[in-house]
């Protein structure tokens, strides 16, 4: 009932997901790109609208469409359109990786619009959300293949990893240890005060195989809800020096020490 409340329909969810990743098919330049674009946005539209959250098409365009878009992208689709005919024996298996990863990187995007809605961001903080969704699949991949050959996160120097992975970890385990508990947390429809707290979106991602809860997490470290406590506690002072520096008083001599010359006793004097 909790996911249900929540917009969490997987068969919907799903299934946009899949019509956007088989637009790669369309043999028409430009065209797929723009059906692509109008299935996302009318994606983003319906969860919004489940969740009583009313966008614009201008934010609806710029929460939904897809990145590196533009004319850039256009000109691109086209010199690339006939290179895919010439090659398109030999780039049956790269385009079925393709597809796979663009219904996965379309997933997750839908389960990050709800989290943004059950966090109550939209629509007052449209290009914040958009934002840390593209930092998010930047940092955490979604692609099936790569996640198992190479790991999860790709900055292993960034700042959140360590925080994102905890975070991840904690939320596994009090769903493992006390499911009951952490589904009655998540049907509450609380925000998010602190970053252990189970999100619906959150618990249906470390619950449903396949789903990557660190996307949610690294999500939630972009829009300030992960604290990252500095390396170096405390503000560091500089030392301030005086520009004209005293010069060093010369040091003390010692004082000669003169030959000792030994003095015979006086003899005593003899009476008279």
């Amino acid at each position: 009932m909790g996911e249900e409340r929540a917009g969490l329909d997987w068969l919907l969810l799903g299934r946009y997901a899949l019509v956007v990743a088989l637009c790669e098919l369309i043999p028409i330049p430009l065209l797929d790109g723009w059906v692509e674009n109008r299935v996302r946005r009318r994606m983003v539209r319906l969860i919004t609208t489940r969740h009583g959250v009313a966008l614009d098409d201008a934010q609806i365009a710029l929460l939904a469409d897809a990145s590196g878009a533009g004319c850039m992208g256009c000109l691109w689709g086209i010199l690339m359109w006939p290179v895919k005919k010439v090659l398109k024996t030999v780039l049956v298996v790269l385009q079925a990786k393709t597809i796979t990863d663009r219904f996965s990187e379309v997933l997750h995007r839908a389960l990050l619009t709800e989290e943004a809605c059950e966090l109550g961001l939209l629509p007052e903080k449209v290009e914040e959300v958009r934002r840390a969704m593209d930092e998010a699949l930047a940092h955490v991949d979604t692609r099936p293949v790569e996640r198992q050959l190479v790991g999860t996160l790709r900055d292993a120097k960034h700042e959140l990893n360590g925080v994102v992975w905890e975070s991840a970890r904690v939320a596994r385990e009090r769903l493992r240890d006390r499911p009951a508990e952490a589904l009655a947390d998540a049907a509450e429809g609380d925000r998010l005060p602190q970053a252990t707290e189970l999100s619906r979106v959150l618990t249906a991602t470390v619950k449903v195989s396949g789903l990557v809860p660190e996307l949610v997490k690294w999500f939630h470290g972009e829009l300030g809800l992960l604290q990252v406590e500095p390396k170096i506690a405390g503000l560091i002072e500089p030392e301030v020096v005086p520009s004209e520096l005293p010069e060093p008083a010369a040091p003390a001599l010692p004082m000669p020490v003169e030959d000792a010359v030994e003095v015979a006793p006086a003899e005593p004097e003899e009476e008279a």
